[in-house]
């Protein structure tokens, strides 16, 4: 069951519009599987890229920016 709900979508981290268009797939997605936001993501990328990939995960509305204090 789990393995079919994981898909693979190539993003361009330095563009916007690619988390745009992930937000809009993965909203889809849930919607068909009647699921809640209970997201995983995982960056197959260098870790000096996680701040500006999690920025834009966040400006697209994927996750949501947790601060303290």
């Amino acid at each position: 069951a789990f393995t079919k709900r994981v898909f693979y979508l190539p993003v361009n981290f330095s563009n916007p519009e690619d988390f745009n268009a992930l937000a809009a797939f993965v909203t889809v997605q849930e919607k068909k599987a009647k699921l809640t936001r209970n997201r995983m993501v995982y960056c197959a990328t260098a870790p000096y890229f996680y701040c500006t990939i999690t920025q834009a995960l966040a400006a697209s509305g994927l996750v949501k920016r947790i601060t303290k204090g």
